[in-house]
């Protein structure tokens, strides 16, 4: 009787041990557990920020990219601006030379005439 008594003593004093071993396991577990969370947390907040950050980054390329598109637009039309005067300008430049010589042939056909005439 004392060595069943003894031997159940051991298993009670084992199964003790054992549950004391397997608390101290869950609490190391909930210990990581929560330490996995909070890292989980930071890294959540950091994504957040560097989302908020990459947007942030794209809105300003954006405005950017719009006011170079003006620039280029602007530009365009004063260039097309500057081809229209050009191109108004070789034409009077070619009526003035045509009226020019319409002018001169007529001074010469005067100076014959008034030669023709003066003899």
């Amino acid at each position: 009787v004392k060595e069943v008594a003894s031997e159940t003593a051991k298993q009670v004093m084992l199964s003790e041990e054992e549950k004391r071993e397997l608390e101290d396991r869950v609490v190391a577990q909930s210990r990581e557990m929560e330490a996995l969370q909070t890292k989980i947390g930071h890294l959540e907040r950091q994504s957040e920020a560097e989302l908020m950050a990459a947007a942030e980054v794209k809105h300003e390329l954006q405005q950017r990219v719009q006011q170079q598109q003006q620039t280029l637009d602007r530009a365009n039309e004063q260039q097309a601006s500057v081809a229209a005067a050009e191109s108004e300008r070789k034409v009077l430049e070619d009526k003035y030379k045509s009226d020019l010589g319409q002018m001169l042939e007529q001074v010469r056909v005067l100076k014959e005439d008034k030669v023709k005439t003066d003899k």
